[in-house]
């Protein structure tokens, strides 16, 4: 009996090991849509995948299973606008573009290739074994 809650323990605890995640962390005083575009080996295919809502100085954590391979980050936080001015959009992303839907949630395949009425700027960032930390700074 103690040999197989040892055996148990060791499977559940390479299971956690395994699993690549990535916690991105909001350290502004707005809230940031983020999205991600990750390299779709079954489809041979750069996709993107958001938005993902981060209140203000708190995180997400996305699960990756056990993809380790270059992701791409983007975010942006809005500024509302006065009655002179309209609202501004602060973006982060600056390696890569890749097409998003500006307006809705969305999984766009061929995201590097395809035509689209929006792209934005992506910031490369690799995925390793375990969990892996990103911040959103001012």
């Amino acid at each position: 009996m103690k040999k197989l809650l040892v055996v148990l323990i060791l499977l559940v605890s390479n299971i956690a090991l395994s699993q690549n995640t990535l916690e991105l962390y909001n350290n502004t005083d707005k809230e940031i849509y983020s999205s991600y575009a990750m390299y779709d080996f079954e489809n041979k295919c750069w996709t993107t995948k958001g938005w993902y809502k981060i209140a203000s100085y708190s995180s997400i954590t996305w699960n990756f299973a056990n993809y380790s391979n270059d992701i791409y980050i983007h975010g942006y936080s809005v500024n509302p606008g006065t009655f002179w001015e309209s609202e501004t959009k602060n973006n982060w992303g600056k390696d890569a573009s890749f097409c998003v839907d500006e307006n809705n949630a969305f999984t766009i395949r061929f995201a590097d290739k395809i035509n689209c009425d929006t792209k934005k700027n992506f910031s490369k960032y690799k995925i390793a074994a375990g969990l892996n930390k990103w911040t959103f700074n001012p």
